[in-house]
């Protein structure tokens, strides 16, 4: 069977502290937050999902069949706390509590798909953000899309998304 896209990446047992204090446990991580958003776009979907191999239950998250999801093993599950300071969530800390492991190339099954994504690869905001705006810098998207020295990603939306999918089938 053909994908449309292959998500790889580790999932997150997230501890979310809102601004009064009240703890809630939930599933997270970009690989299982893009599962939704690619079921959204109706892509046919397979996850590669790095997590612990006694926490399974996580995969019951994703609403996907059996055969539309690997785990590649990890020492850990990660786990990511994030308090929240104000009532809209605009400011938090965000804290990693336990990482997995690295994903190697030989865990990535052999699956036939037209498009694969790297979810969540964990690394500092402020890590991500200087890399992305030296690449905005270095190739002159600023003055090509005139954005002026604005700092963020133009995207194309879900008709673009839709698009890349329906030519990759």
């Amino acid at each position: 069977m053909k994908y449309d896209l292959m998500l790889i990446g580790p999932a997150t047992r997230d501890i979310n502290i809102d601004y009064t204090g009240q703890e809630v446990r939930e599933i997270g991580g970009a690989v299982f937050f893009c599962a939704y958003a690619a079921a959204a776009a109706s892509a046919n979907l397979f996850a590669s999902v790095k997590i612990h191999p006694d926490d399974t239950d996580v995969l019951d998250a994703f609403h996907l069949d059996s055969d539309h999801i690997a785990v590649l093993p990890a020492q850990c599950t990660t786990l990511m706390q994030n308090t929240y300071f104000t009532a809209d969530r605009e400011r938090r800390k965000a804290e990693c509590l336990a990482q997995s492991d690295a994903i190697t190339p030989d865990q990535i099954p052999d699956v036939d798909c037209g498009l694969y994504h790297l979810a969540g690869l964990l690394d500092t905001i402020d890590a991500l953000y200087t890399r992305y705006n030296a690449l905005l810098y270095e190739n002159g998207y600023g003055p090509k899309y005139d954005l002026g020295d604005a700092r963020m990603f133009v995207t194309e939306g879900m008709e673009k998304v839709r698009q890349v999918i329906a030519e990759n089938r």
